[in-house]
């Protein structure tokens, strides 16, 4: 009796260190395995994350030359300073591509930029006249410099100066271009009057007016005309040209 006893007691603390050892030892042991299989898990995923954006980043990255360009270009059209020089040669570059002469350049000081919601009465000009349409109608003189002044050269007409934001990077600078229609490029002098206009004359000067607009559009420095007003022989673009500076 006492064998069995004692049987059952080694059997029993046999069984009890066994339990202990389980407890004590293998299930820590095995939470901590599922546990850093989950860091595994979640390590993975976070992998595969940031090699999206890798492939991402290197894609764009093969875009970085063009990016700089397409900056360099608008660099060119809305200027990091002033830079109105550049201004002069446009106005310069445009009266000798349709060969006509510049009578002056007026350039206002800079002023915040603030955004054209809506075109005014003012600030609407007449297009210049189709030249083909004005020479088949034998549209007379009168009732082409009619249509041609469109606007006054009132001062008080001239296109309000908008509120922005004084210290704002964004400035404007209002641009005042006269330039004589009836005289070339190259001359020095006041041409004179221009007299009594025929059709044929008339739809050669609409045409110049036209391409001088034109001309002044193509950049590269942007310079976006606002109002024009003309009478038989002048031409007046009162024009914005725009620059940003680095924000502080």
């Amino acid at each position: 009796m006492n064998r069995q006893l004692i049987n059952l007691a080694g059997v029993l603390t046999v069984l009890a260190l066994l339990v202990a050892g389980i407890v004590a030892i293998a299930l820590p042991m095995y939470g901590t395995a599922q546990s850093t299989d989950a860091q595994t898990t979640t390590v993975e995923n976070a992998n595969d994350v940031y090699e999206q954006q890798i492939a991402q980043l290197s894609r764009a990255g093969e875009t970085i030359s063009g990016v700089d360009s397409d900056l360099t270009e608008l660099r060119r059209e809305i200027a990091a300073a002033p830079q109105l020089d550049d201004v002069q040669q446009l106005v310069s570059d445009a009266a000798r591509t349709v060969d006509v002469q510049v009578k002056s350049v007026t350039i206002g000081d800079p002023v915040p930029w603030a955004e054209r919601t809506s075109i005014t009465e003012d600030d609407a000009a007449p297009a210049p006249a189709d030249p083909a349409a004005e020479a088949a109608e034998g549209a007379t003189p009168e009732a082409t410099d009619a249509v041609a002044e469109g606007t006054s050269d009132d001062p008080t007409s001239a296109p309000a100066t908008p509120t922005g934001d004084p210290a704002s990077p964004q400035q404007q600078v209002l641009v005042t271009i006269v330039i004589d229609l009836t005289a070339s490029y190259t001359d020095t002098g006041d041409s004179g009057g221009s007299g009594q206009l025929d059709g044929n004359a008339l739809a050669d000067r609409a045409s110049r007016m036209a391409a001088f607009v034109d001309a002044l559009g193509r950049g590269p420095r942007l310079l976006f005309s606002v109002k024009l007003s003309t009478d038989d022989k002048e031409l007046t673009v009162t024009a914005l040209t725009f620059f940003q500076t680095e924000a502080p």
